[in-house]
């Protein structure tokens, strides 16, 4: 457990660098980063594997018994390692991080902090076809830090180590 705290700690302090990168004057929309045309039409990336399902229908996103309140509480006591379900808006799609993993970058806003980094593994699951302003649900794990946070495991593990998160978004689940 020791060095999968480790691993996961390398993990968050990686994904964070720079997470703000682009915030002014880069990239915002998905057609500027290639995003709108790296999916097929079911929403799932050009090129991926079949040996799961790629996107999940579900009902539109529900935003009622969420854990803004511990998100917020997580942010503002600099916690780590706290496993959350709530509602957000996109405030910034971000360039992907291309290092491997790839991941899907882009900010939130969640009430009253600052924005929070959301690091989706694109090589793992779909990407989300995301532009500013939509409206999303986010299951995964946050991970403090100095630029405020970011939210990682919003995908399946393949391994079955860890457990696994989501992104809810235009009913369809991303996982």
């Amino acid at each position: 457990m020791k060095l999968i705290a480790t691993v996961l700690a390398i993990v968050a302090a990686y994904l964070a660098r720079d997470q703000f990168s682009g915030f002014d004057g880069g990239p915002s929309s998905r057609e500027e980063i290639g995003g709108a045309s790296s999916t097929t039409s079911s929403g799932a990336p050009k090129g991926a594997t079949t040996g799961k399902p790629s996107v999940v229908p579900s009902g539109a996103p529900s935003i009622g018994a969420d854990d803004t309140a511990k998100l917020l509480a997580a942010v503002r006591n600099r916690e780590s390692d706290v496993w959350v379900r709530f509602g957000a808006v996109v405030v910034k799609t971000l360039p992907d991080d291309e290092h491997p993993p790839r991941h899907q970058r882009f900010l939130v806003k969640v009430g009253e902090a600052a924005p929070i980094l959301v690091a989706h593994n694109i090589d793992l699951a779909p990407r989300v076809p995301l532009s500013k302003d939509d409206r999303i649900v986010i299951h995964g794990e946050f991970e403090w830090n100095e630029k405020g946070g970011v939210i990682h495991w919003t995908h399946h593990d393949p391994a079955g180590r860890h457990r696994g998160g989501k992104i809810e978004f235009a009913g369809r689940t991303y996982e």
